[in-house]
């Protein structure tokens, strides 16, 4: 459920819930503070954060105070900016995301030695694809800027491997919350791509040749001349949990599009393992 729609619910008794306003507020000054200029800079200053988030000084300087006071921030005494807390990363590392992204290194890692190419661990949010955690190859076709990026799940091979998971209800349900009109605006977007999918048949025709492969491939769609190789990952219940992708500049794949998937399955076979899950492969792949 989303900030807005839980702002706008009401409890039993028909009065809006309290402190939901000032809840959203204060996720707004932790995302700022978590910011390639925050960390860059040692933190944030009430006045930057201010003038980036178009509100008061004063109520910012409040809401960071009530933050403090959590210890969901710091405050430096020197430069008197603010930054991330420790019980904000003690929360985070009980995650699972948290969980998935200091186990997914070794995996990774594999999937460069393999490729030479760099490696990613993304997860489905919504009608997008968020990157967790990257490993660069020596020459890397994505730096490590692409970590928090989020990009329409699917124009991507990742987005693509976890909805072909999707029981047909499932995926009827995503794509009528997520992708009825499907229409892309610059960020969700990257310049000289060339998205295809814009309707349901299309994109249940193509997970069916996922399921069929074990893995998915995305040539142009998401960035020009890169072709994008994914396969899903599950936790120990059977649930899939995310996906490992490698790009590959398009000139170097040629027509070798099956081995560049079926190195990156495999890697997605071991991480699975790893979580104690069944891998997403087709019993042929798993012989070989």
């Amino acid at each position: 459920m989303s900030l807005q729609s839980v702002s706008s619910s009401r409890s039993n008794f028909g009065t809006p819930r309290p402190l939901v306003s000032g809840l959203a507020r204060d996720i707004a000054i932790i995302e700022l503070l978590a910011t390639a200029e925050s960390w860059e800079n040692g933190g944030l200053g009430v006045s930057q954060i201010a003038q980036m988030s178009s509100r008061d000084k004063g109520q910012v300087s409040r809401c960071l105070t009530t933050l403090l006071a959590a210890g969901l921030v710091d405050r430096d005494p020197t430069t008197r900016r603010y930054r991330i807390g420790i019980r904000f990363y003690s929360i985070a590392l009980q995650t699972q995301e948290a969980f998935l992204v200091m186990v997914s290194q070794r995996f990774l890692l594999e999937a460069v030695a393999f490729t030479q190419e760099t490696a990613h661990l993304n997860i489905l949010r919504g009608s997008h694809l968020q990157t967790l955690r990257t490993e660069e190859a020596r020459t890397p076709l994505r730096d490590a800027t692409w970590d928090g990026r989020i990009l329409r799940a699917i124009d991507t091979a990742s987005g693509r491997a976890i909805l072909a998971t999707f029981s047909e209800t499932e995926l009827k349900a995503w794509f009528e919350e997520h992708q009825t009109t499907v229409e892309a605006n610059e960020s969700d977007v990257v310049e000289g791509s060339s998205p295809q999918i814009t309707t349901y048949a299309r994109l249940a025709g193509e997970l069916a040749l996922v399921r069929e492969r074990g893995y998915a491939i995305v040539k142009g769609e998401f960035a020009a001349g890169v072709i994008d190789a994914a396969a899903a990952i599950s936790d120990g219940a059977g649930r899939v949990v995310g996906a490992i992708s490698v790009g590959m500049p398009e000139a170097r794949v040629g027509q070798q599009f099956s081995q560049l998937g079926l190195v990156v399955a495999r890697v997605a076979q071991d991480f699975t393992r790893e979580l104690g899950g069944s891998p997403f492969l087709r019993d042929a792949i798993a012989s070989e």
